[in-house]
């Protein structure tokens, strides 16, 4: 893959949000603080303060990643590597077990984890365009580093404490996992917010169960859901004191939308009504016994898609719903399958075709993921070589901010390559002049962000007719100028596409932008170096800076260049 002396050291991405995360553990790893901005280079600073982010808030993974990154001396791109490693080993762990303690069966408990976190992407893209060269394939939501990877594995493992703190009757062991899983849960907390959320949610409607169908044994565990809840809260109260401190554009960003519409269809939610009507229906003719804790429990998991995917109706308002489907609600759903399927079964005296049916359902799992793999490495391939023949130009400008005694962020990189200018972050210090995850950090507003992204296109090569196919032809480009909700509808509770006047109004905008550039405007970019390849069209960047010889590095070259005066 491309220049193979780097690429042992290179993570390879599955996702392209992977890339912000894998900066800001690099700046971590860096001893840059809490409040940093790897991208444009802006950190918190006496004297010059920097607003929450979406980062700072939910430390605790990059920490976690970042310190020992540190202490072992690897780079964030081997820590992710490692991640991606360890989450697959404890989740896969942590399915296992709950679906033994429930069911009591560790054939059900091994097929049944492989088909959850094997199958929670079958929902998404046409079957067959899925296997195209350009065909969406997921790889195992989950494992999308560091989030919801990190958290993932710690949300089953607050589940299996709840089970057990339920299970139990000794009130010494209530106390000890009702501590737990308060700890469990504030890790959740700042740790990724679609999973904390779907936390509280789930143990508000086990509760709410148990409420209903075992009133008189709810004082049995009442108190170790109350020390849960009482902690939840204590840590909470942090959590908003973080938040209120969050940058002005953050809900921008997250694309928080304003609506008390229902959102009643989403394929997980289907799952989940189905399994739920099956157990009234079954319970009502007296197959089952709602009072049993294990369907409470199977009920909880099929109703917690509906609840997380409306709980706008109370709230009023909507984050970016997809991330649930994503990343917990079709999991829920999935085990919850699972689970009930087994206690249905157990039902029947055990024979040797459950055994078998369990098997297959392994094998298709098992097949399932090895296909699912197998066209998400083909359809990242080409991005991620783009990425790793940009490593060691980030590995060297690493090198020359430590053998030099100016602040690296003082200086800026140009990249031509936007996949090149998100990913150089992960490896060197030096801010960026733009990249499609600036506006994840708080470092720079819209407005700056996008006269950055100008300054890009200029820089270049990119006329007033390529950028019209950038709006038309690509999705970064207009999410940069228009929002990514505006352009990707699932993350918004109400569609708002682009119009062709709002696209002629961007025309005229950027067609005057290059007209008006001058000296000022360029002196106003302290670029520092630029990462190019052989093809790139740097004409324009010559225009207003002096290139050196420049450095080759891989198959780019590295220049220094200075403002021409």
């Amino acid at each position: 893959m491309g220049h193979r002396q780097s690429w042992p050291r290179s993570y390879f991405s599955f996702n392209p949000d992977e890339a912000p995360y894998l900066a800001y553990v690099n700046a971590l790893k860096d001893g840059r603080p809490r409040k940093s901005d790897p991208y444009s280079g802006r950190d918190d600073r006496p004297g010059a303060p920097q607003p929450e982010t979406i980062f700072s808030i939910q430390f605790v993974p990059a920490y976690a990643i970042a310190l020992p990154s540190r202490i072992l001396g690897i780079s964030s791109q081997a820590a992710f590597a490692i991640l991606s490693c360890l989450v697959a080993i404890c989740a896969g762990l942590a399915l296992y077990v709950l679906i033994r303690m429930i069911t009591g069966d560790h054939k059900t408990a091994a097929a049944g984890s492989l088909f959850v976190l094997c199958c929670g992407s079958l929902r998404f893209a046409p079957f067959i365009q899925r296997f195209s060269t350009n065909g969406r394939a997921q790889y195992f939501p989950f494992m999308r580093s560091y989030a919801p990877s990190f958290a993932f594995p710690v949300f089953i493992l607050f589940v299996v404490v709840v089970w057990m703190l339920i299970a139990t009757k000794d009130t010494r062991k209530q106390m000890l996992l009702s501590a737990g899983g308060a700890a469990i849960f504030v890790l959740l907390l700042f740790s990724y917010f679609y999973l904390w959320t779907a936390a509280i949610a789930w143990l508000c409607i086990y509760a709410g169960l148990w409420l209903v169908f075992r009133r008189e044994d709810l004082r049995n565990v009442l108190p170790g859901v109350a020390v849960i809840g009482g902690v939840a809260l204590i840590g909470f109260l942090g959590y908003e004191k973080l938040l209120a401190h969050r940058a002005a554009s953050t809900d921008a960003f997250q694309v928080v939308t304003t609506t008390h519409r229902p959102d009643l269809l989403r394929v997980p939610e289907l799952i989940g009504i189905v399994i739920a009507a099956a157990i009234f229906i079954l319970a009502r003719r007296g197959l089952l016994s709602l009072r049993e804790p294990r369907i409470l429990f199977v009920l909880s998991l099929s109703l917690l898609p509906l609840v997380v995917f409306n709980q706008q109706a109370l709230t009023g308002y909507s984050i970016q719903p997809i991330h649930y489907e994503l990343y917990v609600a079709n999991y829920a759903a999935l085990l919850a399958v699972v689970l009930a399927l087994s206690i249905l079964a157990q039902a029947w005296r055990p024979n040797r075709k459950k055994r078998l049916a369990w098997a297959l359902v392994a094998i298709v799992s098992i097949g399932w993921g090895a296909i699912e793999i197998t066209y998400a490495i083909r359809a990242r391939t080409d991005l991620n070589e783009i990425r790793d023949e940009a490593r060691p130009a980030a590995l060297r400008l690493n090198a020359i901010a430590k053998a030099s005694a100016n602040d690296p962020a003082s200086t800026m990189i140009f990249a031509p390559n936007i996949v090149q200018a998100d990913a150089l972050p992960a490896d060197a210090p030096q801010p960026v002049l733009w990249a499609p995850h600036m506006r994840s950090f708080a470092g720079v507003n819209f407005a700056e962000e996008k006269s950055r992204y100008y300054a890009q296109l200029y820089f270049s090569g990119t006329d007033v007719a390529g950028f019209d196919l950038l709006l038309r032809q690509t999705t970064i480009a207009p999410s940069v100028v228009f929002g990514w909700e505006r352009v990707n509808p699932r993350l918004a509770a109400v569609a708002n596409p682009v119009s062709e006047e709002e696209i002629q109004q961007e025309l005229h905008q950027y067609a005057d932008y290059i007209a008006t550039f001058d000296g000022t405007r360029a002196a106003s970019m302290p670029i520092a170096f630029a990462v190019a390849g052989p093809n790139d069209n740097l004409a324009n960047l010559d225009r207003w800076y002096a290139r050196d010889e420049g450095e080759i590095t891989g198959g780019l070259t590295l220049y220094r260049v200075t403002l021409r005066r």
